[in-house]
């Protein structure tokens, strides 16, 4: 009897874990969650908001991403940043891609930045997704800028995917050892009195080396981690690429040195070994307000 009572309980323990689990998986990849932030800045005189969304990895929510549509719809943004990732590395084409952008770009003003996917597809598929996204609509940003006008709000956006800093031993914003191209580009990007928004798909960029103590930029908007992966209770997320275990900067609103950084979960992720899990596909609204 006493055997029984033990192997029931083992039962019932497996059987709750195994729920959980499930659970835990189902919520990472259905019905996306809205995350709204309040951003303040002296730079601001008129209020406006943005949606940002980013990894999607092909994943569709709705049929042709109807639900993900609706639900940036009923946010009434004024812009919509789409800060990489929409597409895998080893996919075929790119036609969902450019049905989102069109779809999007009937709602609001979308700036489309590439992620790491994005440039391994472009590098075995050719570059003809980035004349695609530009036709459905968007403004692809990639080491590139544009001066905007929101309800009245002169705005910088750029668009990047490479680190700014150099990949050395130093990682450091040395003219001599960055690559020339992002150096000249940021040099260009920060010279303006304007609201400077960076959407940079790997945070990595800016919260390693010494990029967030060198770039006059206000506000980047990231991905790439997919919030850690994993997250776990009252610890947060699980990994990060660039950042290895139990990442610093993996989700939500930070603060260093001289920039602020929002990071987004993102909406899904493309073939890992572990999958989402307790990390419901996330898009992004952010209240840009006048500081008081």
């Amino acid at each position: 009897m006493k055997i029984k009572k033990i192997l029931t309980f083992f039962a019932v323990l497996f059987a709750f874990m195994a729920a959980v689990g499930v659970t835990g998986i189902y919520i990472s990849y259905h019905n996306p969650v809205i995350t709204e932030y309040i951003y303040q800045s002296d730079k601001i005189t008129d209020p406006f908001k943005i949606v940002a969304v980013s990894d999607l990895h092909s994943i569709e929510y709705g049929k042709n991403n109807s639900q993900l549509i609706e639900k940036i719809k009923l946010q009434s943004p004024d812009a919509i940043f789409m800060v990489g990732d929409f597409i895998n590395k080893y996919d075929e084409n790119h036609d969902h891609v450019t049905q989102l952008v069109e779809e999007l770009s009937a709602v609001a003003p979308v700036y489309f930045s590439r992620g790491n996917h994005e440039g391994k597809y472009i590098a075995s598929q050719g570059s003809q997704i980035i004349d695609d996204v530009k036709a459905a609509g968007a403004i692809f940003l990639d080491l590139g800028y544009d001066d905007i006008e929101i309800n009245g709000q002169q705005i910088r956006v750029g668009g990047m995917v490479d680190y700014a800093f150099a990949l050395d031993s130093t990682n450091s914003t040395n003219p001599k050892t960055m690559k020339k191209e992002v150096y000249n580009f940021l040099c260009e990007f920060q010279d303006s009195e304007k609201l400077k928004i960076m959407l940079a798909h790997r945070p990595d960029s800016f919260v390693l080396g010494e990029a967030s103590k060198t770039w006059d930029v206000d506000l980047v908007i990231s991905g790439h981690t997919h919030g850690g992966q994993v997250r776990l209770p009252f610890l947060g997320g699980l990994y990060a690429s660039d950042q290895g275990l139990m990442p610093d900067y993996v989700y939500g609103f930070y603060k260093k040195d001289k920039i602020d950084i929002i990071i987004s979960s993102g909406l899904g992720s493309g073939f890992t070994w572990v999958p989402r899990f307790n990390n419901p596909p996330e898009i992004v609204l952010i209240n840009f307000i006048p500081e008081k």
